[in-house]
């Protein structure tokens, strides 16, 4: 019968990756009208989502990048949560959507950056943000602050 309402739920909440800083683009998902043309079919849409789900608590959760990697005086480890665990949680979960936004740090200097950055992009809020200097260097200093938080 295609994606249950939870499953759209959090299909459309990671399309929406973009107002986290996410780049929705970097998640495969399975198209939400879709209907399956067998069990195959159902099993390979129901595996896509969860991959995406996945991903998607990584980053949300660790940052798309691990500091270790970029260079060895970082001593900072992402906090990431078991892949089991965000599985069984967003499965028990009412809202789906409302889990995946709890997966993002949650203090109000996160919250203010992601709305900065949605006024830049004109997204949410009444006034675009008016700064002086360069506006994408402006971007790229609210987006590092953010990775930083995760």
């Amino acid at each position: 019968m295609g994606l249950s309402a939870r499953a759209q739920s959090a299909l459309f909440e990671i399309e929406k990756a973009d107002d986290w800083e996410l780049e929705a683009a970097a998640f495969e998902l399975p198209p939400a009208s879709d209907l399956p043309a067998g069990s195959d079919d159902e099993a390979t849409i129901e595996i896509t989502l969860d991959l995406a789900i996945l991903k998607y608590a990584r980053f949300a959760r660790g940052g798309r990048l691990n500091p270790r990697e970029l260079s060895a005086i970082f001593d900072q480890a992402p906090s990431l949560r078991d892949p089991k665990t965000v599985l069984m949680e967003i499965a028990a979960a009412r809202e789906p959507d409302v889990y995946l936004q709890s997966l993002h740090p949650n203090h109000e200097q996160f919250f203010r950056l992601r709305e900065a950055l949605l006024r830049m992009r004109g997204g949410e809020g009444s006034d675009a943000v008016k700064a002086q200097g360069n506006q994408a260097d402006i971007r790229q200093r609210i987006i590092m602050n953010m990775e930083r938080w995760r």
